[in-house]
Parts: C-alpha cells; sequence; structure tokens
C-alpha cells in the first residue's frame, strides 16, 4: 500500500472552496452548490499533486471549540458554526464523500486541529508519511521529516517541508507555535503584539529560541523591541499553550486509524453530474 497519508482540514476546505467558486453555482432548485464544487476541486488538485494510499477528511464539529473559546471568546469567532449560506452545504459534502467511500470523522470533543495532529503523529508511527491539507498557519508547527503541509498558492500548490518553513516564516516548525503568538493568527482570529511583526518575530526567534528565552534576554534588546514586549510575557506564554497543536488525544475507538485506504480513481472528473446522478442520495 501506499504509504502516504492526506489528512483533510475539512471547514478550510468548505470555506474556501465556497469563497473560489461564484455563489451563482446553484442546482435547478435553486440549491446552492458552488461550496460542494470547491471543496472537491481543491481535493482533486491537492490529489493531482501526490498520489496518496491514505485519506480521511476531518471537520470541526459545533462543539469542538467549546472550551477554548471558554477561555478565548473571540477564538475562531470569524468563523462561527452557524447554519447560513455556506454551512447549509455541509451535509451535501459530507454525503457525498460518505457516497465516494472517503472517510470523514468529527468530534464533540476535539477540535480538528487537535485531530489532525494526532493522526499525523499516529500515522508517522506506522511510517506513514502525512501531508496535511490547510491553507491554515497554525499547521506550520507539525512540520517534521513524517509530516508536510500543502497549501494552495494562487492555483498552485506548495508543499511545506522543513527548509521551506524556514524559507517563508524564517523560523523553524518548533518555533511556529512561538511565532504565531508574537504576531498573530488571523485564522484563528488571534491578536498578537502590536510593533511586533512578521520580520520582528523572526529576527527574534533566530536570536532566541522561544518566547521564555527572549525574556530571559529582555534588557539585552533594543530599547524599542523592549518597550513592545515588556508586560506581555504571561500573555505571550499563554497564547502559546493556546496556538499549541495536540499530537496525543487518547481517541475513543471510533477515531483511531482504521482503514482509511484511497484511490485517486473514487474522486469525480465532473461534480456536476456525480450530483445530477446522484442527488436524490445525496439529499
Amino acid at each position: 500500500m501506499n504509504s502516504k497519508a492526506l489528512l483533510v482540514d475539512g471547514h478550510n476546505f468548505l470555506f474556501r472552496g465556497y469563497h473560489g467558486v461564484p455563489q451563482e453555482a446553484k442546482r435547478p432548485d435553486g440549491t446552492s452548490i458552488n461550496a460542494v464544487y470547491g471543496f472537491f476541486s481543491l481535493l482533486r488538485k491537492i490529489q493531482r499533486k501526490i498520489d496518496f494510499g491514505y485519506l480521511v477528511v476531518i471537520f470541526d464539529s459545533e462543539t469542538s471549540m467549546d472550551q477554548k473559546r471558554t477561555v478565548r471568546p473571540e477564538y475562531k469567532a470569524n468563523r462561527p458554526l452557524e447554519h447560513d449560506s455556506i454551512y447549509s452545504q455541509l451535509p451535501l459534502i459530507k454525503n457525498s464523500l460518505e457516497l465516494l467511500g472517503i472517510t470523514w470523522i468529527e468530534s464533540k470533543s476535539f477540535e480538528a486541529d487537535d485531530l489532525i495532529g494526532t493522526y499525523a503523529e499516529m500515522f508517522s508511527q506506522q511510517n506513514i508519511h502525512s501531508y496535511i491539507a490547510s491553507s491554515d498557519c497554525d499547521f506550520m508547527q507539525l512540520v517534521s521529516k513524517d509530516v508536510s503541509v500543502m497549501r494552495g498558492n494562487h492555483g498552485n500548490v506548495d508543499i511545506y517541508d522543513i527548509p521551506k518553513v524556514f524559507t517563508n516564516f524564517g523560523v523553524s516548525p518548533k518555533q511556529c507555535v512561538d511565532y504565531l503568538a508574537l504576531v498573530g493568527d488571523p485564522s484563528d482570529n488571534i491578536k498578537g503584539i502590536k510593533g511586533i511583526g512578521k520580520k520582528r518575530a523572526s529576527e527574534l526567534l533566530s536570536k532566541h529560541k522561544d518566547i521564555k528565552s527572549i525574556y530571559t534576554s529582555l534588557d539585552s534588546l533594543s530599547g524599542t523591541l523592549k518597550r513592545l514586549l515588556d508586560g506581555y510575557e504571561n500573555l505571550l506564554i499563554n497564547q502559546k499553550k493556546f496556538l499549541e497543536i495536540k499530537k496525543s488525544l487518547k481517541l475513543e475507538d471510533e477515531f483511531k486509524i482504521r482503514d482509511y485506504s484511497f484511490s485517486k480513481d473514487i474522486l469525480p472528473d465532473k461534480m456536476g453530474k456525480f450530483l445530477d446522478d446522484n442527488w436524490e442520495k445525496l439529499i
């Protein structure tokens, strides 16, 4: 069996698919299907880049982010799980995945990011290289010899390994969570420290391995940097913990890795025809 696994950030694909296809894409009965078209278009584009032997799509549930939102109500408030024009198409996507024989999962208790981190770790223990498909920067912290991240870029697909993370962010994957704590993470609606942009963050982390080391050496920093950072140590340490993706969730049996085998022939070439032929089964 092919020793490559694709882990798809389901809601990331949902949003990108919705905004990547005109909203005028509808069924004859008026049902919007632009997110469905966009979702599977992204999936096909990723699949053409690498031949995967395993595939699982991982979604957030309506309750999976409750614990983090108790601590930070603003967390991912920029993408609420409500049944609007985007989320009304989610059941169609899930039903299409099931009909195609592609496994999708979601948990009431665990966020998709942490499930993806845990699955990547479990696949690596089976000598299977994981490719995480998402445009969210927080997944860069998971990049290793066993894990890569695939991101869309102006119609292309970029694969982030350890050297590419350093080239694009100026930090190592292990420093990415420190980097995001400093600059913020727009995809999660988390703000960074005012005045600390990408360049300053990467320069700081090139000299000091993490946030704790930065504050140990605070007095040696320039007056401007010291002024910008002074008083924010506890906030940044907590922000870093908040942004860290878990890799060792204790999963119930239903979430443990099973047969996620995948063949590229599963994906339909023409999504419109697939919807027409199977509409009664999908609604």
